[in-house]
């Protein structure tokens, strides 16, 4: 053992970065929670720079909680929005299922 370095042993997973990144070639939202106290609001915004829609709420740091009816608009309108040919396809007559963990 080499007593002049000390490394965890996920260190040399977290240096490498991935060779692809899907959210940057996938169809992707951010949501702004304006009364967000964990996360400030600039960097929420900054962050939300990269995706192809953003949308602000004056909600905190958890909207699923407080304003679900939010979010349920917000994932049935990208689902009903996504594109076929991209793979995102629904049998006939069939309701797509969001779950939230």
């Amino acid at each position: 053992m080499d007593s002049g370095t000390t490394t965890s042993p996920g260190s040399q997973l977290r240096a490498r970065s991935p060779e692809h990144q899907s959210w940057k070639h996938a169809p992707s939202a951010y949501v702004v929670c304006t009364k967000d106290r964990a996360i400030d609001t600039e960097l929420q915004q900054d962050t939300a720079a990269r995706c192809d829609s953003v949308r602000e709420w004056q909600t905190g740091h958890s909207p699923f909680v407080g304003r679900p009816e939010l979010v349920i608009d917000l994932v049935l309108g990208r689902v009903s929005s996504c594109d076929q040919s991209a793979g995102f396809s629904f049998a006939a007559g069939a309701d797509p299922v969001v779950l939230f963990a």
